[in-house]
């Protein structure tokens, strides 16, 4: 529609990233803890209910 137009705009993105590149790298940090503790949560999770799961199939009476 604009020619150059996209140029334009991912130059003044990168200005900003380079600007702001402190607040870009927590946020970034803040996804990636985020994602590694939702991950470890969930992995964590499932293996309780499968011990829960085998410990009540040994002991049934």
């Amino acid at each position: 529609m604009f020619p150059g137009l996209g140029d334009q705009v991912t130059g003044f993105v990168l200005l900003r990233v380079r600007a702001h590149r402190l607040l870009l790298s927590a946020a970034v940090l803040a996804v990636l803890l985020t994602t590694s503790v939702l991950a470890a949560l969930t992995a964590f999770s499932g293996s309780v209910g499968d011990a829960a799961l085998r410990h009540t199939l040994t002991h049934r009476s």
